[in-house]
């Protein structure tokens, strides 16, 4: 067993990284490799399911695999059915309820193992193979119809929905779709997708961005984390601090921070920014309504959040506290907090965590929520990551 990789095979480590990189951002526009990729669906039937190759529909976009899809499958018809003025009903609200609830259900297909979202974990055992640790027949096919480049494969028994590579994607540095001035991906069909950071917006969000016409209204009404980040993150590179600070400085004052300062080894596997670990409260009002928030930052991407809280808060230290809730029947037995994203995990102590196990609290019990100052909060957090 290979204990340790020579130079030679560290180096090779980012070559072959860049050769699965380059495959889906850079030759994406050359579309499918059909030959490759008929010849590798053929050997997959035979191979696992002993069955003969199947034929193969190539499709423009996801959106236009659904529709061959739910035409094919669900009724019936042959492809020469489909046309372009089909597409544009759907896109008008033109086609009948029964095709268009077709369309949802098939909308969510998922595909096995053959498309983009294998490229990493496959990227790894071409590494392995390169360096001759592996060399496993059906892998070894099975990465060659991978390498024929399809963006996402829907497979049934007597036929394959293939949808071919987007013809552009726009990416950034940590080589994720992200495009501040239009479109992250574009399919052949024309349909577009909308990336900041890696994240996906909607492309009417987007717009708003980028004309400067999303409110702050339009941010407090949001309820996803992720994609009120997503604009905070899209400000700040559109117009740097600046831009975050004329988005919020007419709605909200700032009250307090406070500053939780990491010891070293919790710092592993961070951004071991100077934003970690510093919470600031901001406080407004809209619409006559008390608004409070607090801003704080991504250990492991190092991305600004704003976090709604309470706006009884009067220090950020509680504020960013009063976000997690326990049974108040277990708040005196924890022994540590720990969070990831939005997620908490709560470590109690053993008897509790044996009470726990052996159902002895009540329903009513385990529903009476509080929470806890931030002394004790942060007295009891482990990590956040």
């Amino acid at each position: 067993m290979k204990e340790k990789l020579e130079q030679h095979e560290i180096e090779l480590m980012e070559v072959v990284r860049n050769k699965w990189v380059k495959l889906a951002f850079d030759k994406c526009s050359e579309g499918i490799n059909k030959p490759a990729f008929e010849e590798g669906i053929a050997w997959l039937y035979k191979r696992f399911l002993d069955l003969q190759a199947p034929q193969v529909i190539y499709c423009d976009s996801m959106l236009d695999a659904v529709m061959k899809i739910t035409l094919v499958k669900d009724y019936g018809k042959e492809l020469s059915d489909f046309s372009p003025k089909m597409m544009d009903d759907f896109y008008n609200g033109k086609l009948d309820v029964e095709f268009v609830e077709k369309i949802k259900e098939n909308y969510s297909l998922k595909s096995t193992y053959i498309g983009w979202s294998n490229f990493g974990w496959v990227s790894f055992y071409d590494f392995f193979t390169q360096i001759n640790v592996l060399n496993h027949e059906d892998f070894n096919n099975y990465q060659k119809l991978i390498e024929s480049n399809v963006f996402e494969c829907f497979e049934f028994e007597n036929a394959v929905f293939a949808v071919q590579p987007p013809m552009e994607v726009v990416y950034n540095e940590a080589l994720v779709p992200h495009n501040l001035e239009g479109a992250s991906i574009t399919f052949r069909d024309g349909s577009d997708y909308f990336h900041i950071n890696g994240f996906s917006i909607s492309e009417e969000l987007f717009t708003k961005l980028h004309t400067n016409t999303y409110t702050f209204k339009d941010f407090i009404s949001e309820d996803n984390e992720e994609i009120k980040s997503a604009v905070i993150s899209y400000l700040e590179l559109k117009n740097g601090s600046t831009g975050v600070y004329d988005f919020i400085k007419d709605n909200l004052k700032e009250i307090d921070t406070f500053v939780d300062k990491k010891a070293d080894h919790f710092m592993e596997g961070t951004t071991k920014s100077m934003n970690v670990g510093v919470y600031t409260l901001f406080k407004g009002v809209i619409n006559d309504i008390d608004i409070a928030y607090v801003r704080c930052y991504c250990p492991s991407t190092d991305r600004m959040f704003f976090l709604g809280v309470d706006p009884v808060n009067t220090n950020a230290k509680d504020a960013i506290a009063s976000l997690f809730r326990v049974p108040t029947v277990l708040k005196p037995n924890i022994v540590s907090i720990s969070r990831q994203g939005e997620k908490f995990s709560i470590e109690f102590d053993e008897a509790t965590t044996l009470k726990l196990k052996n159902n002895a609290y009540t329903h009513d019990e385990l529903n009476a929520y509080s929470s806890v100052s931030g002394d004790e909060y942060f007295t009891l957090m482990k990590y956040e990551f």
